[in-house]
């Protein structure tokens, strides 16, 4: 079992009243990923699905926003290729806002791509 934090670029938090909106800077936080190898190497171009909170072998995730811990469900994760940088890294995410009542926000879908650097 393996973890990961990866830092968001700051944004804006729209919500619906004049002099409200403000920025934030976040991350999202995953723990328990059951990965086959955590070798660059052997990930290169391999797929993962994960079920979700509550069934076995599901990720553990988690992004802070408005004074609480929003569930974060990483229902894959993809590896691309390895570079000098680092590995390739595509996952497809379900932010949960409603769990803490995020004010008018749904619950969200996102596909984040980022780079892994090496250790």
């Amino acid at each position: 079992m393996t973890s990961a934090s990866r830092s968001l670029r700051p944004f804006v938090l729209a919500l619906g009243l004049p002099g409200q909106d403000s920025s934030h800077t976040t991350s999202l936080r995953l723990e328990c990923i059951d990965l086959s190898s955590t070798d660059f190497a052997e990930l290169a171009a391999k797929a993962f699905t994960f079920p979700k909170n509550p069934v076995d072998g599901h990720i553990e995730g988690s992004m802070y926003l408005q004074h609480a811990h929003h569930p974060a469900e990483v229902t894959r994760i993809a590896f691309g290729s390895v570079s000098t940088q680092g590995i390739e890294v595509e996952m497809d995410v379900e932010l949960e806002f409603e769990f803490e009542g995020l004010g008018d926000y749904a619950n969200a879908r996102w596909r984040l791509v980022t780079t892994l650097r090496h250790a």
